[in-house]
């Protein structure tokens, strides 16, 4: 099951989704995944992810990342791109530390468009899906 959830999540980063409206995005803390949702062609799926085993992702105020979610443990990096005009905030990870603190969104290669729902959970939606597709993350811990 734990390697059928990674594959799905390796899948779906080729994948797009559907972009619904954002409020301010959420930074620095650790989430908890708890959903994710895709469509296999016709309609909206969402499913719980289980609690065992644990799959966080902890943003660092100092840039860096941690995560036990499978598919992103290559990834020790992120930055928040905020890039204005009405679009959503992404969260784009990284191998190595990103040299440019401000890249232009065409030079991400894996990056979220981030969501804050009205329970102030974090919502990470894949970009350039058309069906849609997202995980979604509450705080976890302290």
């Amino acid at each position: 099951m734990k390697a059928a959830f990674s594959i799905f999540l390796c899948a779906m980063i080729f994948i797009s989704c559907d972009e619904n409206s954002a409020t301010e995005s959420p930074g620095n803390g650790t989430w908890l995944l708890y959903e994710h949702g895709y469509s296999p062609g016709a309609g909206y799926i969402t499913e719980n992810v289980p609690a065992i085993p644990t799959q966080t992702l902890t943003l660092n105020p100092d840039g860096s990342l941690e995560t036990t979610v499978t598919v992103w443990k290559k990834y020790k990096y992120y930055l928040i791109i905020e890039p204005g005009g009405g679009q959503r905030n992404v969260l784009a990870l990284y191998e190595e530390k990103p040299s440019d603190p401000n890249p232009d969104l065409t030079e991400v290669n894996v990056g979220y468009n981030m969501v804050s729902d009205e329970d102030g959970n974090l919502k990470l939606y894949f970009r350039w899906c058309i069906e849609g597709c997202h995980m979604a993350f509450k705080r976890y811990g302290p």
